[in-house]
């Protein structure tokens, strides 16, 4: 096990799968995604990721996340901040991640068949390392 910190992540839980998409379902469906959209595992900048962490099996995109810059996002946190006051401290990545996840949902109901609950802010827990 590697090294654990917390973040936040724009996105839902995952639904259920056709079994019919094989036994490593959003792996594919995030490699597929990704060779469509041209972005390169090397390339940097806000993601899809899965992570099951925290007791749920999520999918979506780091607004930020704790020490790691992972996926080019901000930091969780540096200092001490109301929970009211996150959305605003964070908005510019949120928005950044609302337009990734709106491309990559648009992606899956179309090709996959496959829609997904509305996105939201998840506070989890995420293997860095």
């Amino acid at each position: 096990m590697g090294q654990m910190t917390v973040g936040l992540l724009y996105g839902c839980e995952l639904p259920k799968f056709p079994k019919s998409m094989g036994d490593e379902p959003v792996s594919d469906l995030i490699w597929r995604w990704e060779k469509a959209s041209k972005i390169k595992p090397t390339s940097n900048g806000p993601r899809i990721r899965h992570e099951w962490e925290g007791g749920r099996d999520l999918i979506g995109v780091w607004v930020a996340i704790g020490g790691s810059g992972k996926d080019d996002a901000p930091c969780f946190l540096e200092n001490a901040v109301l929970l009211s006051d996150l959305f605003g401290l964070f908005s510019n990545r949120v928005s950044q991640a609302q337009k990734l996840w709106d491309r990559f949902a648009a992606y899956v109901a179309e090709h996959e068949r496959i829609s997904f609950p509305l996105p939201r802010l998840w506070l989890t827990p995420a293997e860095v390392a």
